[in-house]
């Protein structure tokens, strides 16, 4: 048994790295801040592109543990999917009676922010790779704490 380990601890320290055969890639990776702290890996996509009235969408749908709910963001990218041209993200965490809600988008108020990194789009095969560092609002019931901050924001890969 100490000579597994002591094998494990070697192999550990070398340069070059080798995924176990039926070890998954990341295909999203999540880090929140503001009114709750997560760091999220998956070997699953939460990204995918879909069409609607002649728009290409982007929709990711981002798990977050600490509210118990998924962000879900939508771009609309517009025909050619060359730009981004409107957007909305939300998420709601219930709580008693109440709920915190996150909330931004083009035609939110307050807007909160978006930055959107495309690395590669396939059309055909409707996948989608980047980055998106995204800033919701805390919206509060009465009565409901949310945390301290009015602000949670968002860094994915994807």
């Amino acid at each position: 048994m100490k000579r597994l380990a002591i094998l494990m601890l070697i192999a550990a320290c070398g340069d070059d790295v080798t995924l176990a055969p039926d070890a998954q890639p990341i295909a999203c990776a999540a880090t929140f801040h503001g009114n709750f702290e997560e760091l999220t890996r998956s070997p699953d996509r939460c990204a995918r592109l879909d069409t609607h009235d002649g728009d290409w969408f982007a929709e990711l749908a981002i798990p977050a543990r600490a509210i118990d709910a998924p962000f879900t963001i939508e771009l609309d990218l517009g025909p050619s999917a060359a730009s981004v041209v409107s957007w909305s993200a939300l998420a709601t965490q219930r709580i008693g009676n109440g709920a915190c809600i996150y909330r931004a988008g083009s035609d939110a108020t307050p807007r909160g922010a978006l930055e959107l990194t495309l690395d590669t789009i396939a059309l055909d095969t409707r996948t989608i790779h980047g980055s998106l560092d995204l800033t919701t609002y805390v919206l509060t019931s009465p009565g409901t704490d949310c945390g301290d901050g009015d602000t949670e924001t968002l860094h994915v890969d994807f």
